[in-house]
């Protein structure tokens, strides 16, 4: 009887300690594709405000912005919403490996480039 019991118990806590390892597991790679995706969202708001930067750029040397700018290697889309004037409205998107983000951005264009307003959306 000793032996039934025993036996019983053994089994018992290891399959407590298989269930307490196998959520244990399951948390960390949970918590590894969590952070992963953080490093690429933050990638992608970076490469978006080095594409909204070389927008501003374009503005200033040429008078215009071109509607595709590629920040190293990856494509950022470039809206004119309104260009009233000297005050120029635009929106710039990336969306790198389901990462989608935008920035709109209000300037004035009068000799050199003031921001009036650049939201990230």
């Amino acid at each position: 009887m000793k032996g039934y019991a025993a036996l019983i118990t053994v089994m018992v806590v290891g399959a407590i300690l298989i269930i307490i390892s196998t959520t244990t597991s399951l948390s960390a790679i949970d918590v590894g594709k969590t952070s992963l995706g953080d490093n690429k969202s933050e990638q992608v708001a970076l490469w978006l405000d080095s594409c909204v930067e070389e927008a501003l750029w374009k503005l200033n040397s040429t008078g215009s912005i071109p509607g595709l700018i590629v920040v190293e290697g990856k494509n950022c889309d470039v809206v004119i919403n309104s260009n009233t004037g000297s005050v120029w409205n635009f929106t710039a998107s990336m969306n790198e490996g389901g990462y989608l983000k935008s920035s709109n951005v209000e300037c004035i264009r009068a000799g050199s480039i003031t921001i009036n307003k650049w939201s990230d959306f």
